[in-house]
């Protein structure tokens, strides 16, 4: 019996010495996240409702972040729409903390920049031209202590390099981050001369709690509805997915297509639509709220996607709208594409088909309708994967971590 009770005295002692190990280092590795960052967030008007200045405000602000935003561009006023999307994501109250820029020559001449601008750790800049403009700032030593982020997220990079191999160089070399948004802007920024140790891949991320999971049953001979949501501009490719859906669709009564958004190439999709001889067929639905988009994909099977790359440079990334997509269990067909071969994995989440390649599109596209136990299974794979890499809080808790580190090194 003593040998017993000396033995259990033994072994509690060293499993107390174990957690008073574990708690104090626990807590010395916290202490670099107990300061609270304070970071300015530079975009172009505010307020908006683009979830691609929402969403890393919201991020940074919801992780205990001290945010403040400049509108480079000025201001807007304060619509129902914008107020809305601002409640959404629960950062009305930094209206309040908003500096605007009231030049009109932005590109040239900065006024009215927070007056504690020093007092920064981090300017995080929402595009690469704004970016620009502050790693100029940074060379007249206008600014010295705060480290500048700069993100770079489509056309931004896409047709700055094109047109010129070298016009991000100032943010190389006064910069302190470059944040492109796949890997595969990545090796661009890296073939202009950027160098990798700067470089933070900085995924577009969805709320997967505002894009619910359905589960997508369909049998033989159900209908089927194909559905594009997107702007209506030339780097979606929706002329090749019309084109690839059209003889899909006087084929095959039981499928329909949808495309959701506006934009500058609507007649001419329209007009394209009624040349084929599916001008009925083809429902052009305009712009949409956050919560129509998740309805319209609750109700469809196939999400179409063809990006493609335009004659300026221009092109995507790796769409959020395909995220969002992949998130409400929809299997995706689109282009490899920049990024989009970083998210999607052909035959499993969906498929893959070379830009501009209409019969290789129609091809992908049969090959689901033929085989509909593939919705639901690669619906299934694409919610899963989009939930591990792509969600709201796995990618801003891994982004404020990053802050933490880079400024505690500075």
């Amino acid at each position: 019996m003593l040998k017993y009770f000396r033995e259990n005295i033994f072994l509690t002692l060293i499993l107390f010495g174990i957690s008073c190990f574990i708690k104090a280092n626990t807590e010395f590795y916290k202490l670099p996240s107990e300061k609270k960052l304070k970071i300015l967030v530079v975009v172009g008007r505010f307020p908006t409702s683009s979830s691609n200045i929402l969403l890393p405000i919201a991020g940074l602000h919801q992780r205990g972040c001290d945010v403040s935003i400049y509108a480079i561009k000025g201001s807007r006023s304060l619509s129902e729409g914008f107020k809305k999307a601002l409640d959404e994501y629960n950062i009305l109250e930094l209206l309040d903390k908003t500096s605007y820029n009231t030049s009109e020559d932005w590109q040239n001449e900065l006024v009215n920049l927070p007056s504690d601008l020093e007092s920064f750790d981090v300017i995080y800049c929402a595009f690469a031209w704004f970016g620009k403009i502050f790693a100029r700032l940074k060379k007249e030593k206008i600014i010295k202590k705060p480290l500048l982020l700069t993100c770079f997220r489509g056309a931004d990079i896409c047709k700055g390099i094109t047109s010129d191999p070298h016009c991000f160089d100032t943010i190389f070399r006064y910069g302190d981050y470059l944040l492109p948004v796949c890997d595969a802007f990545k090796n661009k920024l890296l073939r202009c001369g950027a160098d990798e140790k700067d470089i933070y891949t900085f995924y577009t991320s969805i709320d997967c709690n505002k894009f619910s999971y359905k589960k997508h049953v369909v049998k033989p001979g159900d209908p089927i509805k194909i559905i594009s949501i997107c702007r209506l501009i030339s780097k979606k490719g929706l002329e090749y997915a019309i084109r690839s859906v059209a003889p899909i669709l006087k084929k095959r009564p039981e499928v329909t297509y949808i495309i959701g958004g506006t934009g500058k190439l609507e007649d001419k999709l329209v007009s394209l639509a009624a040349e084929l001889g599916v001008g009925n067929r083809i429902k052009f639905i305009g712009k949409l709220s956050q919560k129509q988009v998740v309805e319209e994909l609750h109700n469809a099977h196939i999400f179409l996607h063809p990006s493609v790359e335009t004659q300026s440079g221009d092109g995507d990334a790796a769409p959020r709208a395909i995220k969002e997509a992949m998130a409400c269990g929809l299997p995706v067909v689109v282009t490899d594409h920049n990024g989009i071969n970083e998210i999607v994995d052909n035959a499993v989440h969906g498929m893959l088909v070379p830009e501009r390649n209409v019969t290789a599109l129609e091809k992908a596209l049969m090959h689901i309708i033929d085989n509909p136990k593939l919705i639901k299974n690669m619906g299934r794979k694409g919610r899963r994967r989009i939930k591990k890499n792509h969600h709201m809080d796995v990618v801003y808790d891994n982004f404020v971590s990053f802050l933490h580190r880079i400024v505690a090194s500075h």
